[in-house]
C-alpha cells in the first residue's frame, strides 16, 4: 500500500517538502480493509495487565520501583552510612555504600 502510496506523491521543488503534498495525493482512493481475522486467547490465567501505549506492561516497572524505594530505605537508614558520608572522604563512603547496598540486595533475596 505505501509503494502505491509514494509513488502518487510529486516531490515539490520548494524548501518546505510538506507543501503540496496534501493536494497531490488521492486520500479518497484509501481505504482500510479487512485482510484477516483471528480471535484473541488470553494465556495464563487470562488477567489482563494494565499496558503502555507501547504495549509493554506497567507491573515490572512498578516492580522494580518498589525494589528501588526499599534499598534506597535499607540505606538511608543505615547509621555507619550517615558517619561514612559525613565524617569520611568521598573513596571510602562509597566504598561504605557498596557493602550497605550488597546487604540490602542480599536481604531482599532472602526475604523473596
Amino acid at each position: 500500500m505505501l509503494k502505491k502510496l509514494v509513488s502518487k506523491i510529486i516531490p515539490p521543488n520548494e524548501e518546505d517538502l510538506a507543501k503540496g503534498i496534501l493536494d497531490n495525493v488521492d486520500f479518497d482512493s484509501y481505504r482500510v480493509q479487512l485482510s484477516k481475522q483471528k480471535d484473541i486467547i488470553l494465556e495464563s490465567d487470562g488477567k489482563l495487565m494494565p499496558s503502555q501505549a507501547n504495549g509493554v506492561s506497567k507491573t515490572t516497572e512498578a516492580k522494580l520501583r518498589t525494589l528501588i524505594e526499599i534499598i534506597k530505605d535499607d540505606i538511608m537508614q543505615d547509621e555507619e552510612m550517615k558517619n561514612s558520608i559525613k565524617k569520611s572522604d568521598r573513596q571510602n563512603a562509597f566504598i561504605k555504600f557498596e557493602a550497605v547496598l550488597e546487604n540490602s540486595f542480599l536481604n531482599l533475596m532472602n526475604k523473596a
